[in-house]
């Protein structure tokens, strides 16, 4: 029931109630339209959420392991930032460099002059990788390793290898 109306009606009063009736009709069901349509499109995000969240926990179990991974490698790995900050050091790399917390500080202020050699050879861009031999001052000979990560002309930043030559 939409309105009720008294008789006698003027003619004027009911066409206006018999055209507010069809707008009613067609806004009620658009309305239902659009409710099915907003229940379809929250369905659908529910499940790429739900997809980006199990992509999401995949990448984090496989940042984790890979995190561990480095840790333990056979060989001192050292991360620099585009800004020349030390951004990671393996537990080899904190041993052959000082045993000291590195994180946080200039590559150029912690590493050895030697290291630095290498490592600025890359910055500077004179080479996209290069591999020199140095002493440590813990009195360790090692291969020093230094390679650009990302686009060459736009690092995002530098990765340090450095293995014992015992080791070769």
């Amino acid at each position: 029931l939409f309105r009720s109306l008294t008789k006698p009606w003027d003619d004027d009063i009911l066409r206006y109630n018999v055209s507010e009736a069809f707008a009613h009709y067609e806004l009620k069901h658009e309305n239902e339209r659009l409710t099915q349509e907003l229940r379809s499109a929250n369905a659908k995000l529910e499940y790429k959420v739900e997809q980006k969240s199990q992509d999401a926990e995949f990448n984090m179990a496989a940042l984790q392991i890979t995190q561990d991974v480095l840790e333990y490698l056979p060989v001192a790995v050292v991360g620099v930032a585009k800004d020349g900050v030390l951004v990671l050091a393996n537990q080899l790399a904190q041993e052959y460099l000082s045993g000291t917390p590195i994180l946080g500080q200039q590559a150029d202020a912690v590493l050895p002059t030697e290291v630095v050699t290498v490592y600025q050879k890359v910055v500077d861009g004179d080479e996209t990788w290069t591999r020199q031999q140095a002493t440590l001052q813990s009195q360790i000979k090692v291969n020093v390793q230094c390679v650009a990560l990302g686009n060459t002309t736009k690092p995002r930043g530098w990765v340090i290898v450095m293995n014992s030559m015992e080791d070769d």
